[in-house]
């Protein structure tokens, strides 16, 4: 017969009963004899989630565990109906976070042109009933007369378009379809090249030379991203060693958050390990002693260097490290919030709690309230990333910026040096570190 929750808590409450009345029995006060079997249990949740899982199908757990993450986000998120806002706009814009790296990089030289001033354009066409055509082509002297007539324009740029076959490049003739534009037309767009230059008023009359501008796409389809036309930044989403991808091997390449084992490529990374540093030397500068660092995943380089950083700067000030107050999370808040509960119920509780993210410090502070303990009064808090939603927290979350912008600006400047201005670069690895940032939830330790 399969057991109920109830019978769950109610037979590992029995046990614990047991182990505190042993105890107690051997000669130890209730108090500590209550302590002490807790800390040999270990951890409540992790051991009734391990003895439900031996009586049901392991998919249930998951969405069990569903379900505990959405009554925590709800409960904290009513306690606080402005935070409430702010997480619902975060995480819709959220949604992009992972492109956000590339919000500099993609302005430079990913992202397609846009026009300037969009809301000043306007769009004039004409339409012929008689030749049912509800676009007809403007001829010049309509075009001249327009210009000479319509003094609230500052300026007209012509488009029209034309068909025409194409032969050579290596491959079988070809329909091309193309933009006849006048001389002003990009400045009135607003548009700017990604490579070379666009069109201008020298380029108009009959004695201009032929020039063209060709599109992203036309340069991939017709002329196979000849790389002697731009560079490509290749980004990954979380920090980590790749194999460089065989199509970029002859194009001129800066990467950004990644690194190739060779290190023969130039690339720029967070500077993880200084971030830690900072951090740890912020909750020091503060009186504390005992710091617990609830890390994220071990397997992931961000995890290993931002502990290293920690432990170097424990070092240097003499203090022992206890990974008896180190643990490894999940970078969500259910971790943190787990993870401080059982260091701040332990023997010897720290004074202050450093998470390797955001997300888990959030966590941290909703354990805190639970136990009815105040930050930083009690328990100072830090956090890492400085996400939007660490300002609306309360109280408001120290914690140190993941330099993302400088990051994409950084490599963007790179890669305009090599491919632009010819610049001979020697493979570099180029470490940003980013500011910390305080706020509210990080205090004096109590002595």
């Amino acid at each position: 017969m399969r057991p109920s929750d109830d019978d769950l808590d109610e037979e590992i409450r029995a046990h614990l009963e047991l182990a505190v009345r042993e105890r107690v029995e051997a000669g130890e006060d209730e108090r500590s004899a209550r302590r002490s079997a807790r800390r040999e249990f270990g951890n409540l949740t992790l051991t009734r989630d391990t003895m439900r899982s031996v009586w049901r199908p392991q998919w249930v757990d998951g969405v069990e565990a569903l379900g505990r993450d959405l009554r925590f986000a709800v409960r904290s998120l009513l306690r606080a109906k402005g935070l409430a806002v702010t997480v619902i706009v975060t995480l819709a814009l959220g949604i992009g976070a992972n492109a956000a790296i590339f919000s500099v990089v993609s302005g430079v030289l990913l992202r397609p042109l846009v026009n300037r001033d969009e809301d000043r354009i306007v769009y004039i066409r004409q339409s012929g009933a008689a030749a049912n055509a509800a676009n007809l082509t403007f001829s010049v002297p309509e075009v001249s007369d327009l210009r000479s007539r319509v003094k609230a324009i500052g300026e007209f740029g012509e488009f029209s378009v034309v068909e025409f076959t194409m032969t050579g490049l290596g491959v079988e003739p070809r329909t091309v379809i193309a933009g006849v534009v006048s001389g002003p037309f990009f400045d009135v767009m607003g548009l700017r090249p990604l490579y070379g230059r666009l069109l201008d008023a020298s380029d108009d009359g009959p004695k201009a030379a032929g020039a063209a501008v060709l599109t992203y796409r036309f340069w991939m389809t017709a002329l196979h991203g000849d790389p002697s036309v731009v560079g490509i930044i290749y980004s990954t989403i979380f920090t980590r060693r790749i194999a460089l991808p065989r199509a970029l091997g002859d194009f001129p390449a800066v990467l950004l958050n990644c690194y190739t084992k060779d290190r023969k490529v130039n690339a720029v990374v967070p500077d993880e390990t200084a971030g830690a540093s900072a951090v740890t030397r912020y909750l020091l500068e503060h009186g504390h002693r005992r710091i617990a660092f609830i890390n994220g995943e071990p397997w992931m380089d961000a995890s290993g260097d931002r502990l290293k950083g920690y432990r170097h700067v424990l070092a240097k000030a003499g203090i022992a490290f206890d990974p008896a107050i180190v643990r490894n999370g999940d970078w969500l808040p259910l971790s943190g919030y787990q993870w401080t509960s059982d260091l701040l119920t332990g023997e010897r509780p720290p004074s202050a709690i450093f998470c390797a993210n955001d997300l888990m410090a959030i966590g941290a502070l909703e354990a805190t309230r639970e136990l009815k303990l105040r930050v930083p009064e009690d328990v100072s808090v830090m956090g890492y990333d400085d996400q939007e939603l660490a300002r609306y927290t309360h109280p408001p979350l120290s914690t140190l910026v993941l330099p993302n912008y400088e990051m994409g600006r950084r490599a963007a400047q790179l890669l305009i040096e090599i491919t632009v201005r010819g610049k001979s670069v020697s493979p570099m690895e180029i470490k940003i570190h980013g500011p910390l940032v305080e706020r509210a939830s990080v205090g004096p330790a109590i002595l």
